[in-house]
């Protein structure tokens, strides 16, 4: 934006060391977020903490982002749906379904497929399925019961928070 446009408005633009705050980057980060895969035979694996924010995949920290936020707000229900050019994730809340979030249409198949790989689905679309993804959070334990539909524009993802336990 034009500088004489800043000031009109009576500011100035924000360069790197205006928005550093001299908070270490990694006392920003989420508490600890871990993810239970089943081990060899099937047998359920010890929970293993998701790596660091910044070596993750984009697609990892936006799904990682979803799940924490929803169990962080009470979400009972988690929702993401496809539509003409975006991607709608909306969250139930003490009975009441709240937008979350708007993305991308071009993010959708990224998005479901890491869903169906933490669920072991079958990562090929077109018909419905169904999985568990457990995880750890704030020293809980969460079964997220995963349900695929295929819709128009993509497949729809429906995620039921189960019951928490105390660690």
């Amino acid at each position: 934006m034009d500088r004489d446009i800043w000031s009109l408005l009576g500011l100035t633009q924000a360069n790197a060391a205006d928005l550093s705050d001299g908070i270490d980057e990694t006392e920003r980060q989420p508490a600890p977020f871990k993810m239970a895969f089943p081990g060899p035979g099937g047998s359920e694996g010890e929970a293993t903490p998701v790596g660091g924010w910044r070596e993750q995949d984009p697609v990892e920290r936006i799904v990682n982002s979803i799940l924490m936020c929803a169990i962080r707000d009470g979400a009972s229900d988690i929702h993401i749906e496809p539509l003409a050019k975006a991607v709608s994730v909306r969250y139930r809340v003490k009975g009441e379904l709240r937008d979350h979030l708007r993305l991308p249409g071009l993010v959708h198949k990224p998005l479901v497929a890491r869903i169906k790989k933490l669920g072991q689905l079958d990562a090929a679309g077109g018909e419905a399925q169904w999985g568990v993804i457990r995880l750890r959070l704030d020293e809980r334990d969460y079964d997220l019961q995963i349900s695929t539909q295929p819709t128009e524009h993509g497949e729809r993802v429906m995620m039921r928070v189960s019951g928490s336990r105390l660690a």
